[in-house]
C-alpha cells in the first residue's frame, strides 16, 4: 500500500465534517422546533410483540411534516405521568406507538411528545465517540470506499439464485453486488428496486455471508424481509431457526402473520428460551396475586395522602376567592382615586402652559405628566378587566371548592377507623415480597436478553431501520455486507454510519431524482454550504450523474418500470429520466367513467380566476382549488372508485393547502382518500393521484414550481408528484396565470403543455357542476348531484353582481363579521357603514383588518378617514403592513374570498375582480386559523375547544404603550416573527405585552410602588459545547432578563450560540 493511500485511510476529516454539519442542524432543530405535543385519542391495542404493546391512533394531521420518524423515541403523557415509548410507523393517516406498558384494549387519551433534535444528537454522538477514541464499530475504510474517497474492487460473480424473475438490469445488479466492494443501484419509480435488493440479499445468504439490511422506514424494511421469507420459508431450515431476523417493530401485517414467529427478534429469543418464559409467567402470576392482596391497604394509604393534599388545595382556593372578592369591593374606589389623580395631572398640564420661562424650567414637563396619565389609564383598564373576569373566576372557584369538599368526604369514608401507620406497615410487607419476586423476573429477563444477544450474533440477515443502528449500537456488530434501501431518503451521515458497519461490501439503492431528506437549517445560515454538502444524500455526495455518464460499472440503472401507465411514465421519463425508462408489457390500463377516462387530465382553473393567499405563518392556499377538488373527490366516491386507502391520493406542494383540502373532504367522511404534501407522498402510490398547484393571482410563483433544471428541488418535487399515480394523474392549475408568471425556462411549462397535448383538459366549471357547491348566478351550469344545495349556499360573483347577496349575508349575521381588506376608502367604507353600525348595535362582533394609511400608497388620506370612521362606530380595527387577504367571514360557516377588496373596490379595475362565496364550517375554521398570527396557541389549548372564529373577531394588535394610538403588524426580516409599530409615534413593541418582571421590575410592592428585583451574582461557568478548550460563559442582559452566553458567540452565527438560564438570585 502506498503512503498516499495510507494517509487517505487515516484521514478523519470526513467524520469531522459530519459532526460539524450535525451540530449546526442540532442547534437549528432545537431552536426552531424544541418540542411538539400532539393529542392522541382512542388508540387501539394490536398484537403484542415480545414485551411491547402496540397501539394505533388515527390522526387529522400529518406527523411526517413534523419530522416524526419510524423508531423515534417519544414520550406519552397520560395524566401526570410521562411514559417512554417509540414510534413504530407513521403511515397514511395513522401513527403506531409501542410501549412496555399495557394501557388496556383502548388508550382513550394521551399526549405524544416529540423532540426532533434527539435523533440528530444520537447520530452525532456515535461519530464523536469514534473520533475521540479512534476505536469502535465504524470501519473507516469501508465508509470511504462507499463515498468513493478510496477505490474499491469492481467485478462480477455468478449468483446461486436464478435469473427467471429478474430482468437484465436487475440480474446485472445482483452479479455486480456479489463481485464488487461498493455498488449503487439507481431505481426510478416502479422499477422493482425492492425485488432486486431482495435477490441481492438472498444471493449473499446462500454464500453464508452475514448481512445487515437497513432502510428509512419500518414499512420499507418489512417488504424486503417478507420477500425473503416467501423464498426461504420451508426451503431453508436455517430460516426457521432465526437465520433472518427483523430488529424492531413489524408494521407489515402479512409479514407478522406469516413469518413473525421466525423473524421477530423477541419472539425468536423467547421461543429458544421456552422454559425461562414459563418460569417468568409463574412469578408474574404470583406478583399479581400479591398486588391484589396489597390493594386494599394501598387504597387506605392513598386516601390518607389525598385528604391532606385536597385540604391544601381547598384552603388555597378559599384564599384566592377571598382575595378576589376583596379586590372587587375596593375596585370602584381604586378607579375613583385613579380618575382624581388623572384630573390632577391634567390640571398640572394646564398650569404649565400659563407659566413663564423660569416657571416652566422648574416645573415637570407635560410629556412626563402624559406618561403618568397613560399609566393611570392602564391601571383603570386593568381594574375594569378584572371586574369582568373575577366574577366568572369566583364562580369557577366555588364549583371547584364544592368538588374538592365532595372528594374529601369520599376519601374520609375510606379512612374511617383506619390507622395510617398500621396500613403503611402492612403495605410495606406486601411491597417487599413483590420487590423480591420482581428481582427474580429481572434475572430471568437478563437471561432471555443473553439468548437474544446470541440470536442476533448468529443470524445471517438482520433487518432494521437506519435509525436503530445508532440508537442501539450495542446490538449491531460487524457484517460482511450492508444493504441500504432508500438510501436517497437518508441524510449522508445516516447512510455512511450504516455502511461503515460492513467489513467487505456495501450495496446502496435509491432514486436521486426524487426529493432529498428534509433538513431544518435555513439556506440563510452562514454555514449552510456545510450542511447542504454533508447532510444531503449519498448519491449527490458521490456526484452519481457524472459516474453514470462515465458508465461506471458499479452504478447500475434499473430501466424497466412495472407501476405507471405508459402515458404517465412517458411524461416523467422525458423530463426527469432522460428517456431511460421502459414500461413493461404487464402494465395494463383499467376502464374508468367517461368523464375521467384518460390517464392524463389537466383541470384548468383559469376561467374561475382563483385567488391564492399566504397565511400569517407562511405557506399558500387556494380556496377555489380546494373546493373543486372536494367536488371531484365526492364524484369519485359516488362512482365507487374509492375502495380503500390505495385508491385515491390528493397532494400539493403546500401544507396550508393540504390542510384545507383535508378539512373539506373530511366534511363528507371521505376517510379513505389520503391527502398530504408531496414530501409526505414520496415512496407511496395510488390508483388515482390529484396534484394541486394552488399558485394563482395574489402571489408570485413559488420556487417549488419555478425549477428550470431537473437537479433543482422544485423539479424533484414535480417528479414525485407526477410519479405517484398508477392509472390516472389529475393536475389542477391556473394555466393563464402560470403562462404569464412562470419563468421561460420552467420545467412545469413543458409538463403542462404535454398534459394539454397528450391528455384531457377539463375546465374547472365542469368540476364545479359535479357539486356540492354550484354557481347560482349562472343558471346554465346546473349542478348534477344528489346533494341538495340552496342557491344561497355558494356563488361566483364579480364587483357588479356581488353586492346584493353580500348585503343579504351581512344582514343575516348573528355572531360576527370579520373583514380582511388590504385597502380601504372613505367612500366604500361609508357604503357599508350603515349595515355595520346596525349589526354592531345588535351585538354582532365586527372586526376590520387592513393596512396602515402609510402602506396604502395613494389611498393614504382617504384610508385615514375610513379607519377613523370605523373607530367611531366602535368597530375593532387592526392594521397589518403586508396584508394581501381579500376575505370576509360571516358567523361560523360563510366565507367570501377572492380578488376584491370589500372596503375599496371602485369599478375601475382593468381586470374583472371576482368574489366567491363558500358555505362550509370546516373551510371557515381553517381559513380563520390561517388568518391569526397567534396560531401557536391552538396546540397548547387544544383541550379547551377554542372557537377560532370568536378569536378572529377579537383585536390582536395592542395599542401603543406610549401614546395609545393604533399599531400595525410588521415582520422582522429573518424568521418572520411579527411585531407592532405605532402608526403615530413609530414605537415598536411585541405582539404580546411583556410583564414588568421581564424588564427587571416587580409590578408593585405593598404600597403600590415599583419594586426593583435583586441583583444577580455572576457565577464562573464554562460552555459545555466548547469541549476542546475552557471557554467561559458571560452574564448578559436582554429585554427578557439576564442570561449566560458563550463568550465565543458571534452575531453572524459562525461562533458558539450556547445560552443558559440564570437560576439563582442573591
Amino acid at each position: 500500500m502506498s503512503e498516499n493511500e495510507k494517509k487517505k485511510q487515516e484521514d478523519f476529516s470526513i467524520i469531522e465534517n459530519f459532526i460539524s454539519a450535525l451540530n449546526i442542524e442540532y442547534e437549528e432543530a432545537k431552536k426552531n422546533n424544541i418540542e411538539k405535543q400532539i393529542t392522541l385519542e382512542n388508540g387501539e391495542r394490536g398484537e403484542q410483540l415480545g414485551s411491547k404493546f402496540i397501539y394505533t391512533f388515527f390522526l387529522d394531521q400529518d406527523l411526517r411534516i413534523g419530522r416524526a420518524k419510524d423508531d423515534m423515541p417519544v414520550q406519552l403523557i397520560i395524566g401526570d405521568e410521562n411514559i417512554d415509548a417509540s414510534i413504530v410507523s407513521v403511515t397514511e393517516k395513522k401513527v403506531t406507538i409501542s410501549s412496555e406498558r399495557d394501557f388496556g384494549p383502548i388508550l382513550h387519551n394521551a399526549t405524544l411528545k416529540i423532540d426532533n433534535s434527539y435523533l440528530i444528537e444520537k447520530l452525532k454522538k456515535v461519530y464523536e465517540d469514534y473520533l475521540e477514541t479512534k476505536e469502535g464499530k465504524i470501519n473507516l475504510i469501508t465508509l470511504k470506499k462507499t463515498l468513493f474517497q478510496i477505490k474499491g474492487k469492481i467485478s462480477e460473480e455468478k449468483p446461486i439464485v436464478k435469473k427467471e424473475t429478474l430482468n437484465d438490469e436487475q440480474f446485472q445488479a445482483v452479479k455486480t453486488s456479489l463481485g464488487s466492494d461498493i455498488v449503487y443501484i439507481w431505481g426510478p419509480p416502479g422499477t422493482g428496486k425492492t425485488h432486486c435488493i431482495s435477490k441481492v440479499i438472498e444471493s449473499f445468504y446462500y454464500e453464508k455471508k452475514k448481512v445487515l439490511l437497513v432502510s428509512n422506514t419500518n414499512a420499507a424494511v418489512d417488504i424486503v424481509v417478507k420477500n425473503l421469507g416467501d423464498r426461504l420459508y420451508k426451503k431453508d431450515k436455517d430460516f426457521n431457526e432465526g437465520s433472518v431476523l427483523r430488529y424492531g417493530d413489524i408494521v407489515n401485517e402479512t409479514l407478522s402473520k406469516k413469518y413473525g414467529e421466525y423473524v421477530n427478534v423477541d419472539k425468536a429469543a423467547e421461543r429458544l428460551s421456552a422454559k425461562l418464559v414459563e418460569e417468568r409467567k409463574k412469578i408474574e402470576k404470583l406478583i399479581d396475586e400479591l398486588n391484589t392482596k396489597a390493594k386494599p391497604h394501598k387504597n387506605v394509604v392513598d386516601a390518607f395522602n389525598l385528604v391532606e393534599q385536597l385540604n391544601i388545595q381547598n384552603q388555597n382556593s378559599l384564599q384566592r376567592k377571598s382575595e378576589m372578592e376583596g379586590f372587587l369591593e375596593r375596585a370602584n374606589q381604586m378607579i375613583e382615586d385613579a380618575n382624581i389623580t388623572i384630573k390632577n395631572y391634567n390640571k398640572l398640564i394646564k398650569e404649565y402652559e400659563t407659566k413663564g420661562f423660569f416657571g416652566k424650567m422648574f416645573s415637570e414637563d407635560p410629556q412626563s405628566q402624559e406618561i403618568k396619565i397613560n399609566s393611570k389609564k392602564g391601571v383603570i383598564e386593568n381594574i375594569n378587566e378584572k371586574k369582568k373576569s373575577y366574577p366568572v373566576e369566583i364562580k369557577k372557584i366555588k364549583i371547584k371548592i364544592n368538588d374538592l369538599e365532595k372528594k374529601i368526604d369520599q376519601h374520609k369514608k375510606i379512612i374511617v377507623n383506619k390507622n395510617l401507620l398500621k396500613e403503611e406497615k402492612l403495605l410495606k410487607e406486601f411491597q417487599d415480597k413483590i420487590d423480591l419476586q420482581s428481582i427474580e423476573v429481572k434475572k430471568i429477563n437478563d437471561k432471555i436478553q443473553e439468548v437474544k444477544s446470541e440470536v442476533l450474533k448468529n443470524c445471517r440477515v438482520l433487518a432494521a431501520t437506519a435509525t436503530k443502528t445508532y440508537l442501539k449500537p450495542e446490538d449491531f456488530s460487524e457484517y460482511d455486507v450492508v444493504v441500504i434501501d432508500e438510501a436517497s431518503m437518508l441524510i449522508l451521515p445516516q447512510a455512511a454510519y450504516a455502511a461503515s458497519l460492513s467489513k467487505e461490501k456495501v450495496v446502496l439503492a435509491g432514486d436521486f431524482m426524487q426529493l432529498p431528506p428534509i433538513i431544518t437549517t435555513d439556506n440563510r445560515h452562514s454555514s449552510f454550504d456545510v450542511v447542504e454538502k454533508y447532510l444531503g444524500h449519498v448519491f449527490d455526495f458521490i456526484e452519481v450523474e457524472k459516474l453514470i455518464s462515465k458508465k461506471s460499472k458499479n452504478i447500475i440503472t434499473l430501466k424497466r418500470q412495472y407501476r405507471m401507465n405508459d402515458k404517465i411514465c412517458s411524461l416523467i421519463n422525458k423530463y426527469f429520466y432522460d428517456g431511460n425508462l421502459i414500461t413493461d408489457v404487464s402494465v395494463k390500463s383499467k376502464d374508468y367513467p367517461k368523464f375521467i377516462n384518460n390517464n392524463l387530465i389537466l383541470v384548468d382553473t383559469s376561467s374561475s380566476n382563483p385567488f391564492c393567499q399566504m397565511p400569517a405563518g407562511g405557506s399558500r392556499y387556494n380556496m377555489v382549488h380546494a373546493g373543486a377538488i372536494r367536488n371531484l373527490c365526492v364524484y369519485l366516491n359516488d362512482q365507487k372508485l374509492i375502495k380503500d386507502v390505495t385508491s385515491v391520493g390528493v397532494t400539493t406542494p403546500y401544507k396550508a393547502q393540504q390542510v384545507f383540502i383535508s378539512d373539506l373532504i373530511k366534511e363528507f367522511s371521505l376517510n379513505d382518500i389520503v391527502s398530504g404534501t408531496v414530501h409526505r407522498f414520496q415512496g407511496d402510490q395510488k390508483d388515482i393521484v390529484i396534484f394541486d398547484i394552488p399558485d394563482s393571482e395574489g402571489v408570485f410563483p413559488s420556487p417549488l414550481i419555478n425549477a428550470a433544471s431537473s437537479r433543482e428541488q422544485g423539479a424533484k418535487l414535480m417528479n414525485v408528484a407526477f410519479s405517484r399515480s398508477k392509472d390516472i394523474l389529475i393536475v389542477f392549475a391556473n394555466v393563464v396565470y402560470l403562462q404569464e408568471r412562470l419563468p421561460a425556462t420552467s420545467i412545469l411549462r413543458n409538463l403542462i403543455l404535454d398534459l394539454q397535448n397528450k391528455g384531457k383538459v377539463i375546465d374547472i366549471k365542469e368540476i364545479i357542476k359535479l357539486g356540492p357547491f354550484s354557481l347560482p348566478t349562472r343558471p346554465n351550469l346546473t349542478p348534477k348531484t344528489k346533494i341538495k344545495i340552496n342557491d344561497d349556499d355558494a356563488g361566483w360573483f364579480d364587483e357588479n353582481s356581488f353586492e346584493k347577496p353580500f348585503e343579504n349575508d351581512l344582514k343575516k349575521a348573528k355572531k360576527s363579521i370579520i373583514i380582511f381588506s388590504a385597502f380601504c376608502t372613505e367612500k366604500r367604507t361609508a357604503f357599508w357603514g350603515d349595515i355595520l353600525r346596525q349589526k354592531k348595535e345588535q351585538g354582532v362582533k365586527i372586526r376590520v383588518v387592513t393596512r396602515g394609511p402609510v402602506n396604502q400608497g395613494p389611498l393614504k388620506d382617504t384610508a385615514t378617514l375610513a379607519i377613523k370612521s370605523l373607530i367611531k362606530l366602535k368597530i375593532n380595527v387592526d392594521l397589518r403592513k403586508d396584508i394581501h387577504h381579500k376575505m370576509v367571514f360571516i358567523d361560523d360557516d360563510i366565507v367570501w374570498n377572492g380578488s376584491l377588496n370589500v372596503l375599496s373596490y371602485g369599478g375601475k379595475s382593468t381586470q374583472a375582480e371576482t368574489f366567491i362565496k363558500f358555505k362550509s364550517k370546516a373551510l371557515a375554521i381553517r381559513a380563520a386559523r390561517n388568518s391569526i398570527y397567534k396560531s401557536q396557541i391552538f396546540e397548547a389549548e387544544k383541550d379547551k375547544k377554542i372557537n377560532v372564529l370568536n378569536m378572529l373577531a377579537e383585536r390582536e394588535n395592542r395599542d401603543c404603550e406610549s401614546c395609545g394610538k393604533l399599531t400595525e403588524v410588521y415582520f422582522r426580516k429573518k424568521g418572520r416573527a411579527p411585531f407592532l409599530k405605532c402608526i403615530s409615534c413609530g414605537k415598536m413593541q411585541d405582539m404580546k405585552k411583556r410583564s414588568n418582571r421581564n424588564l427587571g421590575y416587580e409590578k408593585t410592592d405593598d404600597n403600590g410602588k415599583s419594586k426593583m428585583t435583586a441583583a444577580i451574582k455572576e457565577e464562573v461557568r464554562y460552555c459545555p459545547k466548547c469541549k476542546d478548550k475552557k471557554v467561559k460563559l458571560v452574564l448578559k442582559n436582554s429585554r427578557y432578563g439576564p442570561f449566560y452566553s458563550c463568550s465565543q458567540w458571534k452575531r453572524d452565527k459562525s461562533g458558539c450560540n450556547h445560552t443558559e438560564k440564570v437560576n439563582k438570585r442573591v
